[in-house]
């Protein structure tokens, strides 16, 4: 269904707003449950092939569970194939797992991997990357983290393309040998850059001695030919890591890094001996089959995350909210409050929570407590409560205490 179309009999959600009392709707809901948008993951459930492995494979996920695999040579020899199929990949690409996510992988690459490098991140981004970075700044040859250069900084709401473009411009004005981190797409926002772009970013890095990581966590909701593990087979410099936590809807899943054979030897000397478990290798054999990828992110994007997102994004600026540019294929958004407003404590108070741009603050100075990082509700009924309670806390002077939201439910 189109974002501006409506069910039969029902107003739309711009009419609903205007013409419901957000006073009274205030009033009638500080009991009702909390719409809980904070965290990263995918608000839908996976594909029904990870809920039949449970039906029917019980016996043999309890046998993987019992104990580690003989080596990673076992996730190898079953999750790679996958992944080259799905993403159309050469020979030349080395592929890695771990378990935990990308967010482990990260962690490894940016403590251990690049220990000694000065990381540049294009931000805002995922802010963990910060805290990994800065664990080393002892070791490296300036500070343990910055965006950009010296303090230059793209503004905020530049589209991710403009920022790689004037990075680009300005790259003679950086130290050489970077750790690059591009966030694609990226949070909090959802934008993402054209392939061509980042090709053009990462063939300029590769001159200057630069290791651009991309992380596409939130990748899955891309065609194969935009990922940027494209360019991995002839760019060595590009490591690219996805993750089947996040749009896959497995939170308990594995990462997986792709790497020239030059990154992978050096990535073996950190490697553990065991980085994935048996039972998340057959997890991830399961959603990571081609034609379950395929089936499953065409009708995620196109019947679920598609229609709600437009929904949700012209309700929140019928509110006069500014919500940023963002890909309409990606679960989540930024979205900027009046100036001088806490937006994250602001709506919380009406039982709406989110990410506060506080938490992102540290990969781009322009981001602060007037932004928070909404991921979309999985039930698309919920969006008239929703936009009446960021209504109700955007007109209301009292402060309802938080305290009396006692119950807590995901939509």
């Amino acid at each position: 269904m189109a974002g501006n179309e409506t069910e039969p009999g029902r107003a739309p959600f711009s009419t609903y707003l205007r013409e419901t009392d957000a006073t009274e709707y205030r009033d009638a809901t500080l009991n009702l449950p909390i719409i809980d948008l904070e965290h990263g993951d995918s608000p839908f459930d996976p594909d029904p092939a990870y809920f039949e492995l449970f039906r029917t494979q019980s016996e043999a996920l309890a046998q993987a569970g019992k104990k580690y695999p003989d080596s990673d040579l076992y996730a190898q020899n079953e999750l790679a194939p996958l992944v080259r199929e799905d993403l159309d990949l050469s020979e030349e690409v080395a592929i890695a797992f771990s378990g935990g996510g990308s967010d482990a992988l990260l962690d490894r690459f940016f403590t251990e991997l690049f220990a000694r490098e000065p990381v540049l991140g294009i931000g805002p981004h995922f802010a963990n990357v910060v805290n990994f970075a800065r664990k080393n700044r002892e070791r490296r040859k300036m500070q343990g983290y910055s965006y950009y250069s010296s303090g230059n900084f793209v503004p905020l709401g530049v589209s991710q393309e403009e920022a790689l473009y004037e990075i680009t411009r300005r790259r003679s004005q950086m130290p050489r040998n970077l750790v690059i981190y591009l966030n694609r797409p990226g949070q909090p926002d959802g934008d993402v850059a054209s392939l061509e772009s980042v090709d053009m970013f990462t063939a300029k890095a590769f001159d200057y001695g630069d290791i651009v990581v991309i992380d596409e966590a939130l990748g899955d909701v891309m065609k194969k030919t935009e990922s940027a593990a494209q360019l991995v087979g002839y760019n060595p410099n590009v490591v690219v890591m996805r993750s089947t936590t996040k749009t896959l809807g497995v939170a308990d899943g594995v990462g997986y890094v792709m790497m020239s054979k030059d990154v992978e030897r050096k990535y073996k000397e950190v490697q553990r001996p065991v980085e994935t478990r048996g039972i998340h290798i057959l997890i991830a054999k399961t959603i990571l089959d081609p034609e379950v990828m395929q089936r499953y992110t065409t009708n995620l994007v196109e019947n679920k995350i598609k229609p709600i997102k437009q929904q949700l994004k012209e309700g929140l600026q019928e509110l006069g909210l500014r919500v940023f540019r963002s890909d309409p294929r990606v679960h989540m958004m930024l979205v900027e409050g009046p100036e001088g407003v806490n937006l994250h404590d602001l709506i919380q108070l009406h039982g709406v929570l989110t990410t506060s741009g506080l938490a992102y603050q540290p990969t781009h100075p322009e981001i602060g407590m007037r932004h928070v990082r909404m991921r979309i509700p999985g039930d698309r009924s919920i969006l008239p409560h929703l936009l009446l309670a960021i209504k109700a806390s955007l007109q209301s002077k009292d402060r309802p205490r938080a305290s009396r939201f006692e119950n807590v439910r995901k939509y």
